[in-house]
């Protein structure tokens, strides 16, 4: 089983500030964050905030709304509109 060692690296000093409803940290571009990612947030005992990164689906990318499977199984074609469960197709 391998681990990977993460080192930390202080970015600077940064101030909560209020959009909306909301509360927001800045997050430098050196933090290598990209925008629409995706983070889990823990909030230890002692306040400490801990942000994951969470793994993108592919499925739910504005990309992949704008693909048209209609149009594309018209292309390719199917062998059965029906399951093939128990069948060999």
């Amino acid at each position: 089983m391998s681990t990977k060692q993460h080192q930390s690296q202080t970015l600077g000093s940064f101030t909560v500030k209020r959009a909306g409803n909301a509360l927001s940290l800045p997050i430098p571009a050196e933090a290598g964050v990209t925008e629409g990612q995706e983070y889990l947030l823990s909030v230890t005992e002692d306040g400490t905030l801990r942000y994951e990164p969470q793994r993108m689906n592919p499925w739910h990318t504005e990309s992949i709304r704008k693909i048209d499977f209609a149009a594309m199984k018209k292309v390719i074609g199917v062998a059965s509109e029906h399951p093939s469960q128990g069948k060999e197709i």
